[in-house]
């Protein structure tokens, strides 16, 4: 009973976990830019570095949690998150800032795997579809983290914002604490730890299913972190209020895609490479209307489509964790799930640095109005040539998939 208990605030702490990606710089990218006169490329970097910790999180715990067991796995990762997060609005130094997001972004990768691993050994049979269920309440995080949070940044400002959902998140760490005791099974020893990495990632539908996955959320997230509601207000046509809206409701149908997650690893199984094929499809299919609309003046409408058709193959790592999970030896399940996810962060990094360098290199035409810089178009073309570039190899690597799968039948 106690480890069910542990798992529900595992949930819990995951809602704001997933909330956190999009607080920074996302939801407080303007007060920061004016208040601390930061940079796109320091804004940048603040996602990056929480990104690149929760990635590394991926592949370090992630050799680690199958043998340590969930619990304690979410202990750790709930106190590394729940301090960088209460720290961060304490503070003003551009590097502070930056160590508190690692913190913060290493913890929350350890929450996942920890809420993971107690999946495949509370609900073995169910996993897809308890994974699913989990995302789904996980993901529901940046509806409040975009809309909602920029509004109340604009009422008490940007630090006592932030510092709402970080105490809350701590209650539900102390949770954790309060009901692991007599749940931690015994440490058991193994074989070398990267042994099982390898084997893991020695295969070729492994790496494919990794590449092709992780590109699928680099454009996505770098919507919702960094430039998609910006991107609405300064060429768009939108109001702060109604990008808001869009930049939420792209959180709402992500998470709302994991919810029939089960269903499509069921239909689709033994046909994972055309499945792919079609999620990265649909984001590259998003990618060019969002270009074109951009470069032809389109209506703003168009622009906000580009986003959902990006956003919806998002919605589906419970089927790319899945498919991780079901070519990987079952005892490596929550390292194979770690490693999709570890590659999803990696990408999500990278693709956010160059979308911030690529908007730094036109800081200069761009217009100071108010408290807000104002970018011009060139930026968000350019933004929108790298998401395409990198989704255009994510599909080459989907289309192997099928190849793959015909061999198999």
């Amino acid at each position: 009973m106690n480890k069910r208990m542990v798992f529900r605030f595992g949930v819990v702490l995951m809602f704001f976990t997933s909330m956190s990606k999009v607080l920074v710089p996302g939801a407080v990218f303007d007060p920061l830019q004016h208040e601390l006169s930061l940079t796109a490329v320091d804004l940048a970097s603040l996602g990056s570095y929480y990104m690149c910790s929760y990635a590394l999180s991926q592949l370090l715990i992630g050799m680690l949690a199958d043998r340590l067991g969930g619990v304690r796995v979410l202990l750790m990762g709930g106190i590394s998150f729940s301090l960088g997060m209460v720290l961060f609005p304490l503070s003003s130094n551009l590097w502070l800032l930056r160590l508190f997001r690692l913190m913060a972004g290493f913890g929350a990768g350890i929450v996942f795997l920890g809420v993971a691993k107690l999946i495949a050994d509370l609900y073995e049979a169910r996993f897809s579809y308890v994974l699913g269920f989990a995302l789904v309440l996980g993901y529901l995080g940046p509806t409040t983290g975009a809309a909602p949070m920029v509004w109340l940044v604009g009422r008490i400002g940007w630090r006592w914002a932030l510092m709402i959902p970080s105490i809350m998140a701590s209650v539900a760490t102390l949770g954790i604490i309060f009901f692991s005791r007599g749940t931690m099974d015994k440490i058991e020893g193994g074989e070398p730890l990267w042994r099982p990495v390898l084997q893991v990632m020695g295969k070729s539908e492994m790496i494919r299913i990794c590449l092709s996955s992780s590109i699928v959320f680099g454009a996505y997230y770098a919507l919702l972190t960094l430039m998609g509601r910006k991107c609405l207000e300064d060429v768009g046509g939108f109001s702060v209020a109604a990008a808001s809206l869009i930049i939420t409701m792209l959180t709402i149908i992500v998470a709302s895609c994991n919810l029939i997650g089960g269903t499509v690893c069921k239909v689709m199984k033994g046909h994972y490479g055309a499945l792919m094929a079609m999620f990265s499809s649909l984001s590259l299919a998003g990618i060019v209307v969002g270009w074109l609309s951009l470069t032809h003046g389109w209506h703003g409408g168009f622009l906000a489509l580009s986003y959902v058709m990006i956003a919806l193959p998002a919605g589906f790592f419970c089927v790319y964790g899945t498919m991780g999970k079901e070519i990987s030896p079952p005892k490596y399940v929550a390292l194979a799930v770690a490693l999709v996810n570890f590659w999803a962060f990696v990408m999500i990094a990278l693709v956010g640095d160059w979308a911030g360098r690529v908007m730094r290199g036109h800081e200069d035409a761009a217009q100071k109005i108010g408290d807000v810089l104002v970018y011009p178009l060139a930026a968000y073309q350019g933004v929108f040539v790298v998401f395409f570039c990198t989704a255009v190899v994510g599909l080459i690597s989907a289309v192997t998939l099928i190849f793959a799968d015909r061999k198999k039948s």
